[in-house]
């Protein structure tokens, strides 16, 4: 079983990549992409919550109403990146929350080792270094876009834990996510381009959302078997799968340059997973809030422990 998520996890991170990359390749509007993506998710987010027989009635409106700004807003940048730059940068660049909370771990009263600080640091800037100065085809607005959007998820997370007193159960949390990038494409679509209805590929952006609630369900998974760092690790092996399958499918020139890159930025990432994992900021033996980077899914670890 453990093994089979594990699998699929991995599998499901690199589609989803590969789908929204697709997507924006083949000229799909970014509405369209958000909207009919939100919608996917949202439609398998009632399913489940009828299932369960659980409430999809926020404890907290107000947190929840500020989760689908921060949400909509994030999604909005990090799936706007795609129609600039590689899946695999996008991949890569939204998997750096975990250095970008490290440097913001003293807003919430937590400590990091200075290798930890330093490691991030010189990460972040080798990738904004990249994006300015290599001779790569991609636009730097890109890697901006995609910054910015983990960076709003970040200071989202640090906005929220700082504030939250309620714990919600992943029906709320990873519908208010589909939620919030459904208005944000809805509100796109009157300034930032058409919501093709009709385009033969809005069915994949659905898709995508179908992806994304699974995805949902087994990081709670693995974070109920793993250690939050562990946790990362396959999120890391889906951007190398990512690298080579999208060179394929999209038949783009391969850019030795460009693969070094990704893989020495993949093998720091993954120091700094070991570096976390090896205990800087726990508490009574359990990871702090901060050694749960993704936004979507700290409170719902919470509400597993505690039903």
């Amino acid at each position: 079983m453990f093994f089979s998520v594990l699998i699929g996890y991995v599998l499901l991170h690199a589609a989803n990549i590969l789908c929204l990359k697709y997507l924006a390749f083949n000229g799909v509007s970014l509405p369209t992409i958000l909207v009919f993506r939100g919608m996917g998710c949202l439609i398998l987010v009632l399913a489940w919550a009828v299932f369960k027989q659980q409430s999809l009635r926020p404890k907290s409106l107000p947190l929840q109403s500020l989760r689908v700004l921060v949400a909509g807003t994030s999604l909005l940048l990090l799936t706007s990146a795609y129609f600039y730059i590689k899946g695999t940068s996008v991949g890569m660049i939204s998997r750096m929350d975990v250095a970008i909370l490290i440097l913001l771990a003293p807003l919430v009263g937590e400590s990091r080792t200075d290798l930890q600080r330093n490691l991030s640091l010189l990460l972040l800037l080798c990738f904004g270094g990249y994006a300015v100065f290599s001779n790569s085809s991609e636009n730097p607005l890109g890697y901006f876009l995609a910054f910015m959007g983990t960076l709003g998820i970040s200071l989202g997370f640090l906005l929220i834990k700082k504030s939250s007193t309620s714990r919600e159960n992943l029906g709320v949390i990873s519908g208010v996510a589909a939620l919030s990038i459904v208005i944000v494409g809805l509100l796109a679509s009157t300034f930032g381009g058409p919501l093709m209805v009709s385009h033969p590929l809005a069915p994949l952006a659905a898709t995508s959302g179908v992806f994304m609630f699974f995805i949902y369900q087994m990081t709670v998974y693995l974070y109920s078997k793993m250690s939050v760092a562990h946790a990362e690790y396959p999120t890391l092996v889906a951007v190398l799968l990512v690298l080579p399958l999208e060179h394929w499918v999209m038949e783009s020139a391969l850019d030795l340059t460009y693969v070094s890159f990704i893989l020495g930025a993949v093998v720091a990432l993954g120091a700094i997973f070991c570096l976390k994992d090896r205990g800087a900021g726990a508490i009574n033996g359990k990871p702090t809030a901060l050694q749960m980077p993704r936004l979507r899914f700290l409170e719902v670890k919470a509400s597993r422990r505690n039903q």
